[in-house]
């Protein structure tokens, strides 16, 4: 349809070239009348755009909409609970889906990812589209997410904004907005993040997304027609940088931000620098797809930032693998001194961390997961006092930890610490950390652990998730095995959520009792050889467990009804490829009464 238009402005402009050089001879209201016809023809060419990607948009609507679809039944959740939550999150994207369907004939001309036209400025542009905000008569999801934007407290406005760099359909994990936000400063911590994604969820403005087992989102989704909108309001209130035609560019401009963004051709440079980027106001460079990193000498003018997300954001490595042919720019890392948030996660080919990195004194979150080249680790990471969250998850080939971890007095948060033989740092470090809160251990092949060694974690009285993986098919030494099944090992005391992952014993350790396991709610374990969760005379009450999860245990001898009486308070339970045990994915009801006092069935 635009094919029609732009012969007219062509013909237009024209009649104005010419009417220029007679401008004597004619009365001025004709001026005002070229200019009336050729911003309504624009008007008209940005709808048919509109049309177009709204059409493209509801493709890929649909497309997610039947994956779901499919995954529902991929899984055979036809239990009511399971069910239930199942269809609740398709719902939410038929609404989303409903509300978009209408064509968006009567939005107005600027509200779009498009440039901006050139005979509107950015402020008369801002104006416009504050009085269609305003206008009661147009439809809902024209003026809903301007009349929520005015109404949003500062805080909240920067943590919407956050959100338009991600692409259309985009599953967001909340933690990674979490993180985001601490670095920016826009939130305090954890809780503040869970406040604002909450709140946003509320204001109709993201969708959540639900496991099944749980009540409580971790992830979202933005509705189409609610990031069509906000995308204008971000390059209104330059968010980010943007370059032609309004899409966020690699562009170190007058933005706080700078989006990496995948280019056509491999890149000589992942970032470009315009004369109007102020460093002193820098925050935040974040990779929304940029798969090949090159980092030149520019990189260090982004040494005032508080927030590098350079590594992949998105759960799949295979589908958004991030390679880096020189890690020297890494070294330039000491002069970020007020560096808070640093994701390097899924970068290949970095073997190491510069010592250096021990100079970033604000530095509270660390992401490192999946770069399964890194070898090492240096001491310098034990300087880090303001540390919270540090993640060493999928880092096959890292071998050790270094001495002085139970030096950060700030960690709350501990993933991929490695046991192995010769330990440089040892678990009694990890019970001088008094705001640990969640903790995973991979214990490798050739691991020694000295007898009532684990009995240090029975001292982390604030940790409330406890994973612990050995490595695949691989026994553990006689040692190991009788100090795993004594009575002397105890889990700490407030633990809510435990993960055992490939447990290389046929018998559950007698630490697994529920008479020490009081607080516990969740369970996982995830395959090894273990036949059941019996501990026969030891045990004196059953398990307080809501959700237990058990894949891939080929030994399993317990069937399905010894196991509820096991776990009489479950709630949810999924059950993948165990010996004895039908796959399963679903809700439960337990006993429990009711306000007259008799009992609901199960």
């Amino acid at each position: 349809m635009t094919a029609y238009v732009c012969p007219l402005l062509k013909q237009l402009q024209e009649a104005k070239r010419l009417s220029a050089k007679h401008k004597w001879k004619r009365p001025m209201f004709m001026d005002n009348m070229l200019k009336k016809m050729e911003r309504e023809l624009m008007f008209i060419n940005d709808i048919f755009r509109r049309l177009e990607r709204w059409e493209n948009d509801v493709k890929e609507a649909l497309s997610v909409l039947a994956r779901f679809l499919d995954d529902m039944l991929d899984d055979g959740c036809y239990e009511t609970r399971g069910l239930e939550f199942q269809l609740q999150s398709i719902d939410c994207k038929i609404s989303d889906l409903k509300e978009h369907v209408t064509p968006p004939l009567r939005l107005p001309p600027l509200a779009t990812d498009e440039s901006i036209p050139s005979s509107l400025s950015k402020t008369d542009a801002l104006q416009e589209f504050a009085f269609v905000g305003r206008n009661p008569g147009l439809p809902l999801h024209v003026s809903y997410v301007w009349q929520k934007y005015e109404k949003m407290r500062p805080q909240l406005r920067e943590c919407l904004l956050t959100l338009v760099i991600f692409p259309k359909v985009s599953v967001i994990k909340k933690s990674l907005m979490s993180y985001w936000w601490i670095g920016e400063g826009i939130v305090k911590d954890d809780k503040s993040g869970e406040l604002c994604f909450q709140e946003l969820i509320n204001e109709g403005l993201i969708t959540p997304i639900y496991k099944a087992h749980n009540l409580v989102a971790d992830r979202c989704m933005m509705p189409l027609w609610v990031r069509d909108e906000l995308s204008f309001i971000a390059m209104m209130v330059d968010a980010f940088s943007y370059g032609s035609p309004g899409l966020p560019s690699s562009l170190l401009a007058s933005s706080s931000r700078a989006v990496l963004v995948q280019g056509s051709e491999e890149p000589e440079q992942s970032i470009a620098v315009s004369p109007r980027f102020n460093p002193n106001k820098f925050q935040t460079c974040f990779n929304a797809n940029q798969r090949n990193l090159v980092f030149g000498k520019e990189f260090i003018l982004m040494r005032n930032a508080a927030v590098l997300q350079l590594g992949r954001w998105q759960s799949s490595a295979l589908e958004h693998h991030i390679e880096v042919k020189n890690t020297k720019f890494l070294e330039w890392l000491e002069f970020f001194k007020n560096l808070r948030y640093l994701s390097l996660r899924g970068i290949s080919r970095m073997t190491e961390l510069p010592g250096s990195i021990g100079e970033l004194a604000n530095l509270k979150i660390l992401d490192l997961q999946g770069c399964q080249r890194l070898e090492k680790l240096p001491v310098g990471i034990t300087k880090l006092k303001s540390l919270t969250h540090l993640d060493l998850s999928e880092c096959c080939l890292l071998e050790h930890m270094p001495k002085g971890l139970g030096s950060l007095p700030e960690l709350q948060v501990l993933k991929g610490f490695v046991i192995n033989k010769d330990q440089v740092c040892q678990l009694q470090e990890l019970a001088k950390l008094e705001k640990l809160r969640k903790l995973d251990i991979n214990i490798k092949r050739e691991a020694m652990i000295g007898a009532g060694e684990l009995d240090e974690l029975c001292k982390l009285t604030t940790l409330r998730s406890l994973k612990l993986t050995w490595e695949q098919d691989t026994p553990l030494p006689p040692k190991v095995a009788s100090v795993m099944n004594t009575e002397l090992v105890s889990p700490p005391p407030n633990l809510e959520k435990l993960e055992l992952c490939c447990f290389p014993l046929v018998r559950p350790p007698s630490w697994l009792d529920p008479c020490k396991l009081m607080k516990l709610k969740r369970l996982y374990i995830w395959g090894g050889r273990l036949h059941n969760l019996c501990l026969g005379s030891q045990k004196k009450e059953a398990y307080h467990v809501e959700v237990l999860r058990l894949k891939f245990l080929q030994e399993w001898d317990l069937e399905e009804s010894e196991l509820l009486i096991e776990f009489p308070y479950l709630t949810f339970l999924e059950i993948t490829e165990c010996n004895k045990l039908t796959n399963t994915s679903r809700c439960l009801h337990t006993n429990s009464e009711t306000e007259d006092g008799s009992l609901l069935p199960l």
